[in-house]
């Protein structure tokens, strides 16, 4: 009788234990949905990453975690996690958005109204991809009357551009930066945007 009521309690125990352990891996979501309310991203980041360990199959852990990342100015890692999340669940709107933005602090715009594009196809009617693709679509055409002045402008436009391609292909990044040809003597570097201190 007495070896039956230990089994019973190691039993009982181990349920409880599994219970507490799954209600942990609930808690890990909604903590790091709170943190990220409460604009707490580094422990958001956090949160989602241990929770992501636990379920790496959840397509919207990899999500929440994109966006903590974006918010971050983690932008390539918050690629990387709308990219997975897409693996994951193709047919979700919100990772092409997640990757959208991404694409476009990274200053990959063809690749950010793809992905703008690619979410549409899912949810025409989702106000935030319809006002961001528009967006995308007024920069890229600004860019491309930038890039004709430029080219007038410029007499050494294709050593400039040729310049600007091989940093890039040899893996150089300034995704907050570009640079402008004035005169023969004088060009510019400009920021995209404001660029923190300790940045």
């Amino acid at each position: 009788a007495k070896k039956n009521r230990r089994q019973k309690k190691k039993a009982a125990a181990a349920k409880a234990a599994a219970v507490q352990s799954a209600a942990g891996e609930g808690d890990l979501k909604t903590k790091g949905a709170k943190a990220f309310q409460r604009k707490d991203y580094k422990n958001a980041l956090e949160y989602f990453s241990q929770a992501i360990e636990k379920d790496p199959e959840d397509h919207k852990l990899y999500s929440n975690r994109a966006a903590t990342h974006y918010l971050l100015n983690h932008y390539d890692e918050s690629l990387k996690d709308a990219q997975e999340c897409i693996k994951l669940k193709p047919d979700w709107h919100k990772g092409y958005m997640r990757e959208g933005q991404a694409y476009e602090k990274l200053l990959q715009y063809p690749e950010a109204k793809n992905s703008y594009a690619k979410g549409l196809e899912i949810a025409p009617e989702d106000a935030n991809l319809v006002k961001m693709g528009k967006a995308i679509d007024e920069l890229l055409d600004e860019l491309k009357l930038s890039e004709q002045e430029s080219a007038a402008d410029n007499p050494e436009g294709d050593r400039f551009s040729r310049l600007i391609r091989w940093m890039k292909d040899g893996g150089c990044k300034f995704p907050k930066l570009y640079m402008k040809y004035y005169t023969e003597d004088y060009r510019g570097v400009h920021t995209l945007c404001n660029v923190p201190a300790d940045d």
